[in-house]
This record gives C-alpha cells, structure tokens and sequence, in this order.
C-alpha cells in the first residue's frame, strides 16, 4: 500500500476527526484496485476505536436493501454467509406469500420488508457502542437505486447521523451519466476529500497469488504485465483462476519441468491479457497472428509479437491456444505437450538404424546396405513401431526403392503398410495416441524424409487415417462408458462419481446431452431421498452464476444440455402427476426450482 500511503494517512486522519460532517472519497477507473485498497485499510486498521462497515451498492435497487445489509453486518448472527443466505430464501418465501412466524410466537411477520422498508438509519447506531461505526459504500456507480435517492440517503447519513461514510467509486461514470449534474452538486455539499487510487501491482500479485501453484513463477506475471499495461486489476485476476483450470489439467510429468512451466506462464498471461484487452480475437489467434513478427515498418503498441513473443517460445500454436483460452476446450492439451521438443525422449548414444538411414549421407556402403537390410526387414516382419517412428521407416524405404537403391518395389510397401494397418490397427498404441500428420511437428525430431512424394503422402493419409478412427473409437467408447456411469451412480448411491464426473471431468464440458431423460428420472425415483438431495446440490453447482471461466459464466459452455433438461421436465412431469409420497415431494421441489432455473439459464445463452 506504499504508493498510497498518503491516502491512508488522510484516511486516518478522518477517522480522527470527531465529527467532519463531509464524506471521503477514493475514486479510480473499473479494476484498478480500489476496493482491493479499501480491504487491505480495513484489515490492517486496528479495531479498538472503529468498527467499518463495507457494503457495495452493486445491483442494490432500493434504500431497504441498504439499511437491510448494514443491518446483516452489524447484528453478529446475520452477518454469516449462510445467514444472508436465509434471508434470500426468507425474502422470496415473502414474495411467494408464504407466512413466517420467526419468533415462535405465534404470530406472522409477514411485515418485515415493510420494516426494512421503514427502518430508520439512526436506529442502528441509537445505543452507544464502544465502537465507532464508520460506513464504507462501494460501487457507487453501479448501483439500480437512482442517484438523487442514494446521493440523499448519504448525505443524510453524514449531515444529520453525523456518520463518518467512506465512498468508493469509478467518478468519470458519475459525472459523464445523465445525473452528473445531481452529483457535481452533491460532491461540492458533501465530499470532502477525494483522492485517486493507484496500484502497487507486486504487491497486489502477492496477494492474488496465495494460495496458487503458479505463485512461484510470480516473476514471469509480474513482467508480463509490465509489457502489457493493463490497469484493470479484476481481469488479471480472471486470468490467474483461468491458468489454475489449466494447469488442473495437465499431468504432473510435465509441469516438473521448470522451462516448460515458466514458458506456459508466460504465453498464458500474455495470450489471456490481450484477449481481455480485445487486442486479440479468436480468429487472429488461430491464424498465429501473435507469433509472426509484424511486416509493417511502424510498430504499434498493440504489436503481440514485439511485446511478448520476439525470440521466446509460444509452446503450442494458435490453434490450440484458441481452444484454451476461447472454448475452454483441453482435451488434448497432454497430448500436444507432449509432443514438445522439451519431453521428446532422448535417442541413446546408438541411434537408431532409421535416424542413421535419415543422414545416409553420411555413411559409407556397406554400412548403408547393412542399415536398410536390418529396417526393410523389420517392416516385411511387420514388427509394430511408434507410429511415428513406423512412418519414417517407410518414407525411407519409398525414397531408397525409387532410387534403385532398396529391394522392395513401391507396391510391396503398399502391402506391407496395409496388413500393419490390419495387424496393429486395435493395438494399444493406436487406442491411445493420435499421430499428427505435420512432417515436422511429430514429436520425433525429424521431419518425415521425402515427404512431399505421393506415394509416401497417401499412405501416409491412410495410418494417419485409421489411427484417428482407432483414436475415436476409444474416445467414444470410453465417453459412453461415462455416459452410462451417469446414470448408473445415481441408481447406486454413488454421488462421489457423480460429483466428480459433472463438477470435474465435464466441468465445463457438455456430456449430458448424450443421456436419455427418460433413464435419468427412473434413476432419480430408484435413489434415497438423501441422494436426490445432494444430486440437486451438484447439478445447482454445475449451472453457478458465480464461476467463470475466460470472462464468461461457466453454464455458457454447457448449452448443449438445454435439451436434455427440457426432456428431463417433460418426463418429471408425467412421472409426478400419478404419484404422492416424501419422495415425489422432493423431485416436485427438483422439477420447479432447479430443473426450471437450469432451462432458464441454458435458454438464455
């Protein structure tokens, strides 16, 4: 808090004063830290002589709201997260015309809005505390409530509570909105002191980053940020939970290695930071735009490549970093990180016949003839190879047979690659790894040798083809077997599998979709009560207004599922409308509160 210190001296000095009778005001632009600032004051203030009251006027839409939020805060019951809680739930239990009696006496409190509603401000503070209340108000701006009634609402606190009232706001909205002129007045009335809040980046970085794995390289963020001149504080921070799903997501194996790490981190941040920027779109990223050094002669300051990528690594290209960081989509991120020169595994001191056939340049003949013997051999034997590993085999032997130099005729390594393909086809090799068909991006160090003969590119094309056949096979069957397992843990009280595969595997991954409505109720009527209540619990959690993931609402990337959920209702409906019982109950709470909100929300999108 250094760079501000001088604010903090004002501000006690504020605090001081017995009765100013004017407001203070820290101002700043969205995102630049100021309720970051305001946290850190109230944290690190001792508490003997004040007690501070933050409340942020956020989407707060009349003066009850407010006065029900101080409320919260200062009664220490109400003040818990799942009090607050409660009081939604009781809020809208009202609103539905539901009568509580909260006392247990006997009578209906069905006036407690009204209450609220009534509540003078004063009463709060009417018995003399130890303490004194000093009332912070946080995004002003963006409160629903209009400014001439929230601007009276303060000015009331301060000129007849004689209340000490913090304001925090981004003023430029203020002054430039339709009401600018009811605040200029209102400033020049009750504001006293107003100071602008800037931000010591290191030292808010350590404090975003407690708690991270990517805390140790806050070095390689900090510097990026430098480059990036970014003022928005909140959207740095978007991008440190979005690297943390990503990381999440990659196996150990390879987040051992320190240049890998320090090589992802830094074209993460850069990547995410200019996509939040809107200095880089999808298809720009996708063209690998950032990674080519720009022709125009002029750099701008927008120019990616200069800022972050000049001689340093990008690790994977435009296409995968797309899918990251704009569809969220990491299924085959161990897949590309693997085939990284970082984790390509060292050849032995021998190489191998095939790398020595690769430089035949260099060899003398008999040597030559001795190599191409020993591979030739190995394919008519059809002895099964990396894939990777099998199509350079073949490409040398093509270009060696065309140049007289091999005795297998192009048509006989035709056959031999065709009864491979038959052979190994279902192999555990072809299951698991998908070879990419890019000569010089195979993982292998070697671009395939000829690789521009048609020979070679079209059996290349027909491996590369069944081992993606091969590849989805396994992929779809195993997703069926998730599919069903969906199913099958609710029917066998399994919520432990049922958590993990919707709140982790497909966290933000449609699956539902692939699942008949139709068995999912008969698997919710066939389960205990207690599972139907905590199946509730995770699909509520699935659907979060609250989790974002690259600036967007998580369930935005579960849209697919809208049908599912429709076929869900129709079924829960034709199943409940015959039937009573505790359970059908709670399906019927399922059906008109979860079921209906999640279609709302996927409808929306």
């Amino acid at each position: 808090m250094e760079i501000n210190k001088h604010i903090v001296d004002n501000l006690h000095y504020y605090l001081s004063l017995s009765s100013p009778e004017y407001a203070f005001l820290l101002c700043g632009e969205w995102g630049v830290g100021k309720t970051h600032f305001i946290d850190e004051y109230i944290e690190n203030l001792s508490e003997e002589k004040f007690k501070l009251i933050k409340i942020s006027l956020f989407g707060l839409k009349n003066i009850s709201d407010i006065n029900g939020c101080i409320f919260q805060k200062l009664h220490p019951v109400l003040g818990s997260k799942y009090a607050r809680l409660a009081g939604n739930v009781i809020k809208g239990a009202l609103s539905m015309g539901v009568k509580l009696d909260i006392n247990s006496d006997g009578a209906s409190e069905t006036t407690l809005n009204t209450k609220l509603e009534k509540l003078n401000i004063s009463e709060f503070f009417s018995d003399k505390k130890s303490k004194e209340i000093v009332l912070i108000f946080d995004d002003l701006e963006r409160s629903e409530i209009s400014t001439v009634e929230v601007l009276g609402f303060i000015n009331e606190l301060v000129e007849n509570s004689k209340l000490k009232v913090v304001l925090i706001a981004n003023e430029k909205v203020l002054i430039e909105g339709s009401n600018g002129d009811v605040y200029r007045d209102f400033k020049e009335k009750v504001i006293g002191k107003t100071f602008e809040i800037k931000h010591d980046f290191s030292s808010i970085l350590c404090d975003f980053l407690k708690g991270y794995s990517v805390s140790e390289y806050k070095d390689v963020i900090q510097s990026v940020y430098d480059q990036s001149k970014l003022k928005n504080l909140r959207k740095f921070k978007q991008s440190i939970d979005d690297f943390e799903y990503l990381i999440r997501n990659i196996d150990d194996k390879y987040k051992k290695n320190d240049q890998f790490y320090k090589d992802l981190v830094r074209c993460f941040f850069a990547l995410s930071i200019e996509i939040k920027k809107g200095s880089l779109s999808e298809e720009e990223l996708r063209k690998n735009i950032p990674f080519r050094k720009s022709t125009d002669i002029k750099k701008s300051s927008d120019d990616i490549y200069a800022k972050y990528f000049n001689d340093q690594a990008h690790v994977y290209d435009g296409d995968i970093w797309a899918n990251i960081l704009f569809k969220g989509d990491l299924d085959k991120i161990n897949e590309e990180t693997s085939k990284l020169a970082l984790f390509v595994e060292k050849t032995e001191v021998e190489k191998p016949d095939w790398v020595k056939l690769w430089n035949f340049r260099e060899l003398e003949d008999d040597e030559f003839s001795s190599l191409l013997e020993r591979v030739e051999g190995e394919l008519k034997s059809l002895t099964e190879d990396d894939l990777r590993i099998y199509l350079h085999k073949v490409a040398l032997v093509i270009y060696f047979s065309k140049n007289n130099l091999s005795n297998i005729s192009i048509d006989e390594v035709k056959e031999i690659v065709r009864k491979y393909i038959d052979k190994y086809q279902h192999s555990h090799f072809w299951k698991t790894k998908l070879v990419t068909g890019n000569s010089f991006s195979n993982g292998t160090g070697y671009g395939y040798f000829n690789d521009q003969d048609q020979d070679f590119l079209d059996l290349k094309s027909l491996i590369i083809g069944e081992n993606e056949r091969s590849f989805n096979e396994e992929i779809l069957k195993k997703k069926e077997a998730e599919f069903a397992e969906i199913v099958t843990s609710i029917k066998l009280e399994q919520v432990d599998r049922f958590t993990d595969l919707l709140l982790h595997v497909y966290e933000y991954k449609p699956i539902l979709h692939n699942i008949e409505p139709g068995l999912f109720v008969d698997a919710l009527i066939q389960a205990k009560n207690a599972t139907i209540v905590k199946v509730n619990d995770v699909i509520c959690e699935r659907y979060s207004e609250n989790h974002y993931l690259n600036n967007q609402v998580k369930y935005s990337y579960l849209t697919e599922e809208l049908e599912f959920w429709n076929g869900v209702r129709g079924e829960l409906c034709q199943t409940l409308s015959s039937k009573a019982g505790l359970k059908i109950h709670l399906l019927e709470l399922f059906l008109k509160y979860t079921v209906s909100k999640t279609i709302n929300l996927l409808s929306s999108k």
